[in-house]
């Protein structure tokens, strides 16, 4: 689906209903921070792109409007509350506003980059809402949890049957 700011179709993209971020990708930041968006979610951040630091350490690329819709619930709670600050906090605190360079790639500020442990090879894996961006050992972590969990699923499945 293509629009313009105004609503009227246009050049801009957005994500539609249903299309989602998936799969892996091996890339590498070069010396300066900056790392090439996989080609084929790079239309969708034409408007713009927010990275964000993650639950587990990973840094995130969100759309501005997947950013914006994800925000919502982090700012339910009244923000005259010690919970509705904290939540800002997390959520807005940790954000960057990022654009696309003509090649495609993203920088990813220095202090995020410090934050999620990343420099060189990254793993970028697609999560639904946003692309993850992860150090490698923090990945590798990440996944043999996945795996343990989804492999105890299984037999506890396979033991119902």
């Amino acid at each position: 689906m293509l629009v313009c700011d105004d609503g009227t179709a246009g050049t801009q993209a957005i994500m539609t209903p249903g299309e989602r971020f998936f799969g892996l990708f091996d890339l590498t930041l070069d010396d300066r921070g900056r790392m090439p968006v996989p080609a084929r979610y790079r239309h969708l951040f034409e408007r713009g792109a927010m990275l964000v630091l993650g639950t587990y350490g990973q840094a995130e690329l969100w759309t501005e409007e997947g950013y914006d819709a994800g925000s919502a619930e982090y700012t339910q709670t009244p923000m005259t509350t010690e919970e509705g600050q904290d939540l800002r906090r997390l959520r807005f605190a940790y954000a960057w506003d990022a654009q696309l360079d003509r090649q495609g790639r993203v920088l990813i500020p220095a202090k995020l980059r410090e934050m999620a442990a990343l420099d060189g090879a990254v793993l970028v894996s697609g999560r639904g809402e946003c692309l993850e961006i992860w150090n490698l050992q923090r990945w590798q972590e990440t996944d043999a949890r996945l795996r343990q969990h989804r492999s105890a699923q299984s037999r506890s499945e396979d033991a119902r049957r």
